[in-house]
């Protein structure tokens, strides 16, 4: 009931005095610190948001897809199709893949806001997809892929944001030191 309920949390929107512009439009025009860019997303960056769809019917799902994409909702469901062999995880897979290409950090958007940086300044992106290492908290069956934040406790294994790196096994554990060869 907590992680469903409504958080206004710290909502920087643009067009207010926290935030008078576009940072979009901004960093497409370069008018942002000039200094090197290290940007990645994940590949299944929508599932850790798409759990409040666990146990959604195909008849829930497509109207979760039709209320939020309105006019382009057959073109969702289309390309995103009700699987045959759906279990309880479907709808939120399908909904994580559908955010994850089209509105979250990840897909077509990252790959704009990569080039856009990387016209100005030296840009180092990457696609964190390793799937089946640790998550933020055990949701019994979910698998939550390669979701939003997924990469963190093997570049930060020693601050703990929900994730537990001490579940790392031996392949997670090279992979993390690998991985911070890599940003470093």
């Amino acid at each position: 009931a907590l992680l469903n309920a409504p958080s206004p949390g710290n909502q920087l929107v643009r067009g207010t005095s926290t935030l008078p512009v576009d940072p979009r439009v901004e960093i497409a025009a370069g008018n942002f610190a000039r200094v090197p860019i290290v940007i990645g997303s994940t590949l299944d960056e929508g599932r850790a948001f798409s759990q409040s769809a666990l146990g959604y019917t195909r008849e829930q799902y497509e109207a979760s897809v039709r209320q939020r994409w309105g006019v382009n909702a057959d073109a969702v469901l289309t390309h995103y199709p009700w699987p045959e062999d759906a279990d309880q995880f479907s709808a939120a897979y399908l909904l994580g893949a559908i955010t994850t290409d089209t509105i979250s950090l990840g897909g077509c958007q990252q790959r704009q806001l990569e080039n856009d940086i990387a016209r100005y300044v030296p840009t180092w992106a990457y696609e964190w997809a390793t799937r089946g290492g640790v998550a933020w908290y055990d949701v019994p069956g979910y698998d939550w892929g390669a979701g939003h934040a997924t990469e963190l406790p093997y570049l930060f294994p020693d601050r703990n944001g929900g994730a537990n790196a001490a579940a790392f096994d031996a392949r997670a554990r090279s992979l993390a030191v690998e991985l911070r060869a890599y940003w470093g």
